[in-house]
């Protein structure tokens, strides 16, 4: 088991023990209750499914400078830089 020290303000440790009081439990088990909801960042995303990743294509017509002047590719103003 690792030990960790942190520092909170008055105001955040009274909130936190409020609570744990609450919820009948320690401050130590709410913040592990906490911790174990955490999504699992070692999880393997599968781009495969991604509608970005399986985006096909692109339209032929598309500006070479859509970044330079987005609002106007955006809002049809024709007034390129």
């Amino acid at each position: 088991m690792t030990v960790l020290t942190i520092q909170l303000s008055d105001e955040g440790y009274q909130r936190l023990e409020k609570t744990a009081r609450e919820a009948g439990k320690s401050v130590q088990d709410v913040i592990q209750d906490w911790i174990a909801e955490l999504p699992d960042t070692s999880r393997q995303v599968d781009l495969s499914r991604d509608p970005i990743y399986l985006f096909e294509g692109y339209d032929a017509a598309a500006p070479i400078d859509p970044a330079e002047n987005l609002d106007a590719h955006l809002y049809q103003q024709h007034t390129l830089r």
